[in-house]
């Protein structure tokens, strides 16, 4: 009986295996190059569906575009580049600290990240220590834009663009109010100044300005009395994915969803955080987001996007969410390493001893031999990549060239009110001075109370008093 109850187990333990197998995949290869990039990533919440887990998705690219370079026989001084990776959890201190272990007992030449812009300005300066170069992929604040000591660069486009895309919608809804909410930190306050002060520019008044404290997890101010007394009724959210869900959560208890108010994101954010009640309260938002390329029928690199698609797909196929899901920070993730590999190729063609470091016992005293030759090389780095054009220049820490925003809109995908989801509505290029349907004029978008009228940007005075001599007048 003993022997057929460990048999049972065995025959369990074979076939859980298999299934596994089946299911996962295999394990990403662990690289024992002795030269790699270090990609920086923040911590993926597991509440989210695999198409919503953007850090995974850029975890994933990050070491697609790796193994594709050594598929493509890419090597520097006579070896492959390797990987390495460090997890973040929006605590700078602990991400320096975290980066400053992996340089010490790696050889480190180039960071791939930070995911956040709180972040970006200390490993810009770290890496500038070292003497190589820091290439983000999601950190957006404008004010990093300044950054002009060469070890700095980001794939992602700079949140001006954002505030551009954010005043040409207003113009084009004739919209002359708003009300500004964001986070106290380096992205939310120089968001909220640059929208401000665009704003300011173009006659567009900025009624209220609110502050969320990202340590207490509140404001400072009685949240629901401000905005339901407020002039304005165009909401403008510039907070992080984890800070905006609290924020419309905040929203939806105090009733300030789906009424008579209009919330814009700067962020696109989960939806399966919302239990069905607050998803249909959430019906009219819009979000605006960059894009590549291929999304506003502009040229991509196919060739590369599909190769990464296919080196995920082998080793992890249960977390690829399909090639129409896959987050675009993944693939300005993929593009900020091909731009490290396409420099440390041109760097190596023109000398043997190319990524040779200084090594040292303390990591702020490690440096790269060749940080010159290497920043004039990323300063005039130029591809087709799987975003679209990627191209720096010695002008600025930001990508030039075109670049590519759509508005989704929260709304129900069919007859069906409780199918709820994003849908593209809205396409710009920074180039234009309209925003275009994304399809058709078909492509309505539904805002709050599904109503297909555009929203007024000013307070309704139906229901009120108003007080008008001796007399009262009740409309």
């Amino acid at each position: 009986m003993q022997n057929l109850v460990c048999l049972q187990l065995v025959l369990f333990s074979i076939l859980w295996i298999l299934k596994a197998e089946k299911t996962v995949g295999l394990d990403w290869p662990v690289t024992s190059a002795s030269v790699k990039l270090l990609g920086i990533f923040p911590q993926q919440t597991d509440v989210e569906s695999k198409n919503d887990m953007w850090a995974l998705h850029c975890l994933s690219m990050f070491r697609a575009a790796i193994l594709l370079s050594q598929q493509y026989n890419i090597k520097f001084q006579e070896e492959f580049l390797g990987y390495d990776e460090i997890i973040t959890d929006h605590d700078v201190m602990a991400t320096v600290d975290h980066t400053c272990t992996k340089v010490s007992t790696s050889n480190i030449v180039g960071f791939v990240g930070p995911a956040y812009s709180s972040e970006a300005r200390y490993l810009a300066s770290f890496s500038y220590r070292l003497g190589i170069i820091s290439v983000s992929y999601s950190a957006t604040s404008p004010d990093l834009s300044t950054i002009d000591n060469g070890a700095f660069y980001r794939v992602v486009p700079s949140d001006e663009n954002t505030v551009l895309s954010i005043t040409i919608l207003f113009q084009q809804y004739k919209w002359k109010s708003s009300i500004i909410i964001y986070q106290n930190d380096e992205f939310g306050i120089n968001g909220m100044q640059l929208l401000k002060q665009k704003f300011s520019d173009m006659s567009i008044t900025t009624r209220e300005i609110i502050k969320f404290d990202m340590n207490e997890q509140n404001f400072q101010i009685d949240f629901q009395q401000t905005l339901v007394n407020s002039l304005s009724r165009i909401v403008i959210l510039w907070a992080d994915r984890k800070t905006t869900t609290t924020i419309l959560k905040k929203a939806f208890d105090e009733n300030l969803l789906g009424s008579d108010f209009l919330w814009i994101l700067t962020t696109t954010i989960s939806l399966d955080h919302f239990n069905q009640r607050q998803k249909q309260a959430l019906v009219g938002i819009l979000t605006i987001e960059p894009v590549k390329g291929n999304y506003v029928n502009q040229s991509i690199n196919t060739t590369l996007l599909n190769e990464a698609y296919k080196i995920w797909k082998y080793y992890q196929p249960d977390t690829f969410p399909g090639d129409e899901n896959v987050n675009s920070y993944a693939l300005y993730t993929f593009d900020a390493t091909w731009a490290f590999i396409l420099s440390f190729e041109k760097l190596c063609s023109m000398q043997l001893s190319c990524l040779q470091i200084q090594n040292a016992s303390n990591c702020y005293d490690r440096r790269f031999f060749n940080s010159k030759k290497y920043y004039d090389i990323m300063k005039t780095v130029s591809f087709l990549g799987i975003s679209g054009e990627v191209k720096f220049s010695n002008r600025t820490a930001d990508r030039v060239g075109h670049l590519y925003y759509i508005i989704k809109n929260i709304q129900p995908l069919n007859t069906q009110i409780n199918s709820i989801d994003y849908l593209p509505v809205l396409k710009w290029d920074v180039d234009s001075t309209e925003w275009l349907f994304y399809k058709n004029q078909s492509d309505d978008i539904i805002w709050p109370n599904l109503s297909k009228t555009v929203p007024k940007d000013y307070k309704s005075i139906k229901g009120n008093e108003i007080f008008i001599s001796n007399k009262v007048l009740y409309l």
